[in-house]
């Protein structure tokens, strides 16, 4: 319970930019774990992917990668019979990998950037459904990866029919009609560049 409430405090911290209170309360939690020869794989799981989110915003992607990796080899090997665990690997592994492509992405690793975002998207697909919120990231930060290509295109339109159905999720809906209407806009397709950036600008004129 000690180390539950030291993570969340480390996310709270980790929300409002206090990033360097946040790194001392997880490195905390992290050690109490190992203190404890790391009896909740659980537990170190959600430790690793809120210190790999720290060092993002530190600007630390190797680091960043190091982290979830780590998380991911202690998700193979846990034990989804256990109570929850299956909610736990529905919540959490999709993102993990979601994370760990975007991360890849940003060192200029698109292969593995790609590998990973797919595996995301097919778990979202097919195995845990209905987060919607995450198979939106997935299918953006595919869509960037194939910029040059249709099928960067077939991405952010799944994209948008998912996010137009959301309730209260106008944040994720101004950035796929941004992206739709740049994608457009560099293959010279201005009528259809137009018509999302106009959209886009709803959203912002509709908030303020």
């Amino acid at each position: 319970m000690y180390s539950d409430v030291l993570i969340d405090m480390g996310n709270m911290y980790l929300g409002i930019n206090e990033l360097n209170i946040s790194d001392s309360l997880l490195q905390l939690t992290l050690k109490i774990q190992k203190d404890n020869g790391f009896n909740d794989l659980k537990l170190k799981i959600n430790t690793l992917i809120s210190l790999s989110l720290l060092q993002n915003s530190f600007g630390n992607n190797s680091k960043s990668n190091e982290l979830l990796l780590s998380a991911k080899t202690d998700f193979n090997n846990l034990d989804l019979s256990e109570p929850l665990s299956e909610y736990f690997y529905c919540k959490n592994y999709p993102i993990l990998l979601s994370n760990l492509g975007h991360s890849f992405q940003k060192i200029g690793d698109n292969k593995n950037a790609k590998i990973y975002l797919i595996d995301a998207l097919d778990i979202l697909s097919n195995t845990c459904k209905n987060q919607d919120k995450d198979k939106i990231f997935c299918l953006n930060n595919l869509a960037i990866l194939d910029y040059g290509n249709e099928s960067g295109l077939n991405y952010l339109l799944k994209a948008k029919d998912i996010a137009e159905k959301m309730d209260q999720k106008p944040k994720l809906l101004f950035t796929i009609y941004s992206n739709l209407g740049e994608f457009y806009r560099l293959r010279n397709r201005f009528y259809q560049s137009e018509e999302y950036f106009l959209k886009a600008l709803k959203i912002v004129e509709r908030r303020y």
